[in-house]
């Protein structure tokens, strides 16, 4: 087999040098284009002479006695018309359209009376991207993909925009979380679901939003952090219609994936079902050209493909999503989704940990298996009470399952200033985890005459519960030498707890805005959050597994109730090109509660107040450039873990204990942001930094304890426990510079990212500190001269460093270098290849000397005249060389993880596609209008 896949990836490449002398040969699909010539007037002409040419075509036609002309077997969507009558004014313009469009109609071609030639016109309407409050908008139009396309494909094409093979999206370095339909969220909200299925030829427009939330988009008046989403709005005439496809793969190392996706659209109705059966290889490192699967942590933002464990997951995923109006004021959005997931996982790490006694150095072997089980249900109601009030419900349900079953070996060997120890650990432990989350609220808004005055009130109840049950046993031996020659001691543990946690929310919410001047506007914010938790953990020594024979030697019980109040007075001024908030908030958070572990006492009595400004600005010089600054502050509740005072014996030697005792933290956000779009030289600047500076945080406070195994050997216990510090930060800061050439076939990208996080934790008392800095540079170029060829290769450089405070830490600088190519080639109209190349230079990772090359190949043949059925063959990793190390930095210091050793594969599948569409959803005859997320007004 390893020979066939080499031969076919030598006719991939030996198929790109010739493309050269074939890339003018074309995908012969015939399209319609038509147009009206009219006069100043807006009269029709007739008899006009038009000739559209392209680099396929060289039609010509004339105007009939209404002024239409219609060239029926057009390929290109690039063409350029000239329009020559005796009496008028020759016109030369060129056109650009998407390359899905099989019906194009020009806009009106309007004619002066006279003979003198104008130059070539550029007709492309709006500008490609626009800058607006809270959104940045991109035309979808202007970027060409294949009839078959995906979301996913078209939102690489556009500036600023990175698309993970996993599907995650980040715009400008942030990541999407949210995924929206003409303003409605779909499939659930899952991004890689909507990208993925979505087709790119019902796209009028992909939208970038800040969204603050409903309140905020009805009124104008903001609080919080905003979520980053995604809308996508749907061209006209795809927005009635019938599509989806049907999915089937099967592949080496028993391998599979299956997927069904079918939606229908008639203006704001949605009905769609989305369904993923697979088993997959877990582990595998990510060899994408969007960011490095070799240096992650976890305490960096938007580091999102991190390795999971290697082993093989099973998944089960179905989807449903409901839109439609029930009566004329009435909006249903439902969404359902179920996810099963079966995992058989075999996990390798070794790091080392920092103490201020020295440096522990370990290896961990982990072999284990799980089950989760997760329902989500959401429910989204819409009333239209008139033109002035609006009420919208939102219940939702949640729960959550899983069973979790490991044996682990570990190995520690402790260079501590008391002495050489030696520990190595077999334990096995049985894991349960049930979680149920009910929520629902209620948004009110009312509007005034004047439709900037507005009122809102928002309430909303909760009810989480969370069981967890462990059951640990482990073998422990204690060694005076590395070979494990010389055993001092042995034990043995086992030991069984269950902890429960119980929460009751409210919430409520009161907005005013108040108009004071064209140019003023008064806002009164009051907010408050309130948490009743009730929380028991119990734990007992087993001492006979098979008669259940326990000691039971630790309970506890821990009750808080946490209050968060926020009053918030600010003024928005927008005047000319400038738009500013200012205000004042007022917080206030309370903490307390009580709660006894086996006989002590403990109360909890914690009161934090504090005045926070609150900066909004924004400088627009025109909606393709706009600076926008942000600024302001909120209090932080600890964990229900953190809290208790229950000591966790799990693992005898790492201990934790909980800290009734913790203050409330608080967190200064603070954003920047900086984009132009230079339409007539294709040119998009993108800059944005994000900083997040923390008070009172909760952190590690770790003690080694020295207890003897005999006369002349002690071991370490270390006990984990919490305390408050202030100095932690977290900073991030993204550029993109993108240079479209040549009608976007070609493109110039240059993306980086500045990351930096500072945390800070007690040692035996004494303070220190751990930093991490990432910068990662990618220099992107996109090649794409016609339909047939895309290429997008790819350079980066990555740069990881990590440094402690502790005198004897060990430090750690890793250096990335990667080259890629990733392309894709139209043979004919039947034929298409893939191909993904990618070699690393890695430098600085702790036992790891390799350099991997790989490589992905694919071909895949379109079956039918209709081309809706392709079969598809696609080999991974064909020399076996994805093997990366995942760098994970932590409060007590590193650790590496391996990626899996399956992640050389093939699959061989099937794909059905299906459309119908029915036009442009109308309303007494006439197109329905519609709102800016692209919802139609009905």
């Amino acid at each position: 087999m390893i020979r066939s896949l080499i031969l076919l990836l030598f006719v991939f490449f030996s198929i790109l040098p010739s493309y050269s002398s074939a890339q003018n040969e074309v995908l012969k699909v015939k399209r319609q284009v038509s147009g009206i010539i009219v006069d100043s007037l807006g009269t029709p002409i007739s008899n006009v002479t038009i000739v559209l040419k392209s680099k396929q075509d060289s039609l010509t036609t004339s105007s009939d006695q209404d002024g239409i002309y219609i060239f029926p077997n057009v390929v290109q969507t690039t063409f350029t018309l000239s329009v020559t009558s005796v009496e008028f004014v020759a016109i030369v313009k060129k056109y650009i359209f998407n390359v899905n469009a099989t019906k194009i109609v020009v806009p009106p071609i309007t004619m002066n009376k006279g003979t003198l030639v104008l130059k070539e016109v550029k007709v492309n309407g709006t500008p490609t991207i626009v800058y607006k409050t809270d959104t940045v908008e991109y035309r979808a139009n202007d970027y060409s993909v294949s009839r078959d396309a995906n979301v996913g494909e078209l939102l690489r094409k556009m500036e600023g925009i990175e698309v993970s093979k996993d599907g995650v999206v980040t715009h400008n370095g942030q990541q999407i979380t949210k995924a929206k339909l003409n303003g409605k969220t779909f499939a659930g909200g899952d991004v890689a679901q909507a990208i993925k299925n979505l087709p790119a030829l019902i796209v009028d427009k992909i939208q970038i939003v800040d969204d603050y939330g409903e309140q905020a988009n009805r009124t104008g008046i903001k609080d919080g952090e905003a979520q980053k989403v995604i809308n996508i709005t749907t061209r006209a005439d795809k927005s009635i219609g019938n599509f989806g496809h049907l999915l089937s793969e099967y592949g080496s190392n028993n391998r599979y994936n299956s997927n069904v996706f079918a939606q229908r659209i008639n203006a704001n109705q949605e009905i769609g079902v989305i369904t993923e059966f697979k088993r997959t290889i877990d582990g595998i490192a990510n060899t994408t050209s969007t960011t490095s699967a070799s240096n992650n942590s976890s305490n960096s933002e938007n580091f999102n493909n991190q390795v999971t464990s290697p082993g093989v997951t099973l998944n089960f995923s179905p989807t449903l999503t409901y839109r439609d109006n029930l009566s004329g004021r009435t909006e249903l959005v439902a969404n359902y989704s179920y996810k099963l997931k079966k995992n058989d996982y075999s996990t390798s790490r070794y790091g080392y940990l920092n103490y201020e006694s020295g440096i522990s150095d370990f290896k961990n072997n982990n072999l284990g298996n799980g089950t989760v089980n997760n329902h989500n249900l959401s429910i989204e109601i819409n009333y239209y009470i008139d033109k002035f009030n609006f009420l919208q419900l939102s219940p939702s349900l949640t729960t959550y399952n899983s069973i979790f079953f490991n044996k682990d070996e570990s190995n520690y060997i402790n260079n501590f200033t008391s002495g050489f120890e030696h520990q190595r650990i077999y334990s096995s432990n049985n894991n349960k985890n049930e979680n149920l989350n009910l929520n629902a609220t209620a948004l009110f808004v009312h509007t005034f005459l004047n439709p900037r005055k507005a009122l809102s009130i928002q309430a909303g109840v909760g009810r989480q519960r969370n069981t967890i049950y462990n059951d640990v046993s482990a073998f422990y031996q204690y060694f005076g030498d590395t070979t494990e020659n010389e055993l001092i001691n042995d034990s043995t543990s086992h030991i069984r707890a269950f902890r429960t946690n119980d929460v009751k929310t409210y919430q409520g919410l009161i907005t005013f805005g108040q108009p004071l001047s064209k140019s003023l506007m008064f806002d009164y914010i009051a907010q408050i959050k309130a948490s009743e938790n009730e929380n028991t953990a119990e734990a007992d020594n087993v001492l006979d597994a098979e008669t259940s024979q326990v000691t039971p030697y630790l309970k506890s019980n821990y009750n808080y109730t946490y209050i968060d109040d926020k009053f918030t007075l600010d003024m928005r001024w927008l005047k000319g090109r400038s738009a500013l908030t200012l205000g004042i908030s007022f917080l206030n958070a309370r903490l307390f509660g009580s709660g006894k572990q086996d006989q002590q006492l403990y109360r909890t009595n914690r009161n934090a107040t504090k005045l926070s400004p609150i900066i909004r600005y924004s400088y627009t010089w025109s909606k393709l450039e706009k600076l926008s600054l942000t600024y302001n502050g909120n209090y932080i509740q600890p964990e229900f873990q953190l809290l208790q005072p229950f000591t966790d014996r799990m693992d005898p030697n790492y201990q934790v204990v909980g800290n009734p005792s913790l203050k409330v933290g608080f967190v200064h956000l603070i954003r920047a942001a900086y984009n132009k779009y230079i339409p007539n030289s294709k040119i998009n600047l993108s800059l944005n930094s994000t900083s997040r500076i923390y008070e009172n945080r909760a952190a590690v406070n770790s003690t080694q304890l020295l207890i003897p195994l005999n006369d002349n050997a002690t071991k370490t216990v270390n006990i984990t426990q919490y305390t408050n510090l202030s100095g932690d930060v977290s900073s991030s800061t993204f550029y993109s510079v993108t240079k479209q050439l040549n009608d976007r076939k070609y493109s110039l990208s240059l993306n980086g990212s500045f990351l930096f996080n500072q945390t800070n934790a007690l040692s035996n008392g004494s303070k220190y500190n751990i930093q991490d800095f990432r910068s990662n540079q990618r220099f992107g170029p996109k090649i794409n001269p016609s339909e047939k060829l895309e290429l997008y290769p790819f350079l980066g450089y990555e740069i990881a460093k990590t440094q402690s405070s502790f005198a004897n830490a060990k430090q750690t600088s890793i250096n990335t270098v990667r080259i890629a190519i990733d392309g894709k080639l139209r043979i004919n109209e039947a034929w298409n290849v893939t191909g993904f190349i990618s070699k690393n230079y890695v430098k600085g990772l702790t036992n790891y000397n390799k350099n991997p090359f790989v490589i992905n190949v694919g071909l895949d043949k379109k079956v039918t005249t209709k081309n809706n059925i392709v079969v598809m063959f696609n080999a991974f990793d064909i020399l076996h060389q994805n093997d990366f190390l995942q760098q994970t930095v932590g409060p007590m210091g590193t650790t590496y993880t391996s990626s899996s050793d399956k992640s050389r594969y093939f699959l061989i599948g099937v794909k059905f596609a299906f459309q119908r569409w029915g036009g442009t959803p109308m309303k007494d005859g006439k197109p329905m209008k519609r709102r800016g997320d692209g919802s139609f007004i009905p």
